[in-house]
């Protein structure tokens, strides 16, 4: 994980690459579970990953955020450090973090939780730490809440290797032991998908009893009863599908502007099959290289002359900074040509979509270019006006890669 992660360690910013944000999205979307506190968890646990070695901070597997189930259900989100379980929040809009009410009081936030303040999709940082004390005391004279909310305790000082060393040199924290459940599956399947028939200290005796007993056989036992959507997050999710087609219609307006050889019907479906592939996240990284990746080699599969290889090894070369014009003389033999080619299509200006030169563009760049017509070489049984019209076309893929960066901005600010 580490090799697909980036931190800024004079910042504590963690920069998440677009393969990481690419495996929270697919388990967002197909387990259920809560895509930023997916991301606040691999920002956690990479930041404490690049903390200094000699304080001997080792991460551990045992964690419940390994369930699908109850990560879904409950938003357990929590890393084993040194043996010692931490709960970590993604910090909210309104600056806020919220926890399930079943959670609080139990083995499982006796550290309490690490907060971190997302960067959209692109990392975050650790910037503190709500104690088990502060939950208790949030939770204290609620009646039928289910989810207890804190506002996000951020201290400009907050040094998160202090806080880590700190946690893990606490006790064990040791609740009185928890009785054993009367019918496992039927108290667990209730526990995540008919909580709001139990009492919160009945929710809270049945996940207490998963701390204290969690092992992988558990775990098994948990992910065999699975999570089911309720109604009230049925029409949620429904609600969500209506906001993700009006946001993809208007992607596919904007985006039809640049890839004009596409038809909006053909755009739509692109973008339909990356948001089934990787989730409705627009801005992510993931989702926004595929996608453009996708409809720019549909555009340029609409031209018969470009060979789909060529113009992929041309916008690769011009998206990575190379000159436009550099880059088609790495992959057309002929380097005249290519500046014949380059006078013809400035001198085209507005005419959209590749033709083949005519004879008298050619002759025109020749003198515009003060060459004589017999520079072409035949050494690879080429002509000079096939090694004209290969450059044309390339250079109408160099066209493609900078609709591509633009597109890219547009959608990142979506």
């Amino acid at each position: 994980m580490s090799s697909l992660i980036n931190q800024n360690q004079e910042h504590g910013q963690v920069a998440l690459s677009a393969e990481v944000v690419r495996m929270a999205q697919i388990r967002a979307h197909r387990q259920g579970v809560q895509f930023k506190q997916e991301l606040a968890r691999l920002v956690a646990e990479e930041a404490i990953m690049g903390l200094d070695f000699d304080l001997g901070l080792l991460l551990e597997g045992g964690t419940l955020s390994q369930s699908d189930t109850l990560a879904a259900a409950l938003s357990v989100n929590d890393l084993v450090v040194n043996g010692h379980r931490i709960d970590v929040r993604a910090i909210d809009d309104d600056g806020e973090v919220c926890v399930a009410r079943a959670l609080v009081g139990s083995q499982y936030l006796s550290l309490g939780s690490l907060l971190v303040k997302l960067d959209g999709v692109n990392g975050g940082a650790v910037v503190g730490h709500i104690g088990a004390g502060a939950w208790l005391k949030a939770e204290d004279g609620l009646r039928d809440a289910d989810i207890i909310r804190l506002s996000a305790d951020i201290k400009s000082d907050f040094s998160l290797s202090q806080a880590v060393v700190e946690l893990t040199q606490k006790a064990s924290f040791k609740l009185p032991v928890a009785a054993k459940l009367a019918s496992f599956d039927s108290d667990v399947n209730d526990l995540i998908n008919n909580k709001g028939r139990l009492i919160a200290s009945r929710q809270k005796q049945i996940f207490s009893y998963l701390c204290a007993n969690w092992s992988d056989q558990v775990m098994a036992q948990v992910e065999a009863i699975g999570c089911k959507l309720p109604a009230a997050r049925v029409t949620k999710v429904l609600f969500a599908a209506g906001r993700w087609h009006a946001t993809s219609e208007r992607l596919a307006d904007s985006l039809a502007l640049r890839f004009n050889k596409l038809s909006r019907e053909e755009i739509g479906k692109q973008i339909l099959a990356v948001g089934e592939k990787l989730g409705g996240e627009i801005k992510a990284p993931a989702f926004r290289h595929e996608l453009l990746t996708n409809l720019a080699t549909a555009q340029l599969a609409k031209n018969p002359a470009l060979s789909s290889k060529a113009a992929q090894a041309v916008m690769a070369k011009v998206m990575s900074g190379v000159n436009a014009v550099d880059a088609v003389k790495a992959l057309v033999k002929n380097a005249v040509a290519v500046d014949l080619a380059l006078a013809i299509k400035n001198k085209r200006q507005a005419t959209a979509g590749f033709m083949a030169a005519t004879a008298e563009e050619i002759g025109m760049a020749f003198q515009q270019l003060a060459l004589q017509p017999a520079y072409a070489t035949h050494s690879s049984g080429d002509s000079g006006v096939d090694s004209i019209n290969e450059a044309l076309a390339l250079l109408q893929a160099t066209d493609m890669a900078d609709a591509i960066a633009a597109c890219d901005q547009e959608m990142a600010q979506f």
